[in-house]
């Protein structure tokens, strides 16, 4: 992609990061002190329903601008990506605790009629039925770990893997500990020859043959 398709990315990405700040704040910016209303107490549902459509839309922006800052060449323009990036990172989780807060419970959860209703706090949310509502695919909902972090950590994770390795040096006296790797048993043997796999596949299809008849 051309540095003009990352351009274009990120102002429509800032256009849609100014567009949710006027709909949670519909007075930024206005110089008029309106007078205060009375405050309404929106229930569970509502406020999880408010919560789930501002979440799922600062998550597209924030993987525009990861893939804005990732892609961009422009040295003076990575920087102000970066700091939109960050503060909308921020936002982010802010809004993930507040759907957490605002979890509605399940029927059965439910305390009897007289009493109040009470959120049920819980760290995995479900947000499949709005992403049907808004025709969304499920990948909308992907965080994705910005590439950056290990970019600029480098420097850090060399001293850190050396530093394991020294300690593995010292201790066990090898450079390289080997992990344990889970054997795939769908995974045809590697060990095999192609006369080999020719002759299985063909005493199978005999075999199938043979019970057909």
């Amino acid at each position: 992609m051309s540095n003009e398709t990352f351009r274009l990315m990120w102002q429509d990405a800032m256009t849609d990061l100014h567009e949710q700040v006027q709909l949670e704040d519909p007075m930024l910016g206005q110089t008029e002190e309106a007078a205060p209303g009375e405050p309404v107490k929106p229930t569970i549902d509502n406020a999880f329903q408010h919560y789930a459509c501002l979440y799922i839309k600062y998550m597209q922006i924030f993987q525009k601008l990861e893939n804005c800052y990732d892609c961009m060449v422009h040295p003076q323009k990575r920087e102000d990506v970066l700091v939109v990036l960050e503060l909308v990172m921020r936002r982010v989780i802010e809004l993930k605790h507040a759907l957490v807060e605002w979890n509605p419970p399940r029927t059965d959860l439910q305390p009897p009629p007289p009493a109040q209703e009470r959120p049920f706090p819980w760290e995995y949310v479900n947000l499949d039925d709005i992403l049907v509502d808004l025709k969304l695919p499920p990948e909308t909902l992907e965080v994705p770990v910005p590439r950056y972090f290990k970019e600029n950590n480098a420097e850090n994770i060399r001293l850190r893997d050396k530093v394991n390795s020294q300690y593995m040096n010292l201790k066990l006296e090898v450079k390289e500990v080997p992990i344990e790797e889970t054997e795939d048993l769908d995974a045809p043997p590697s060990d095999m020859t192609l006369e080999q796999v020719i002759e299985i596949i063909q005493r199978n299809e005999r075999g199938r043959q043979g019970k057909q008849r």
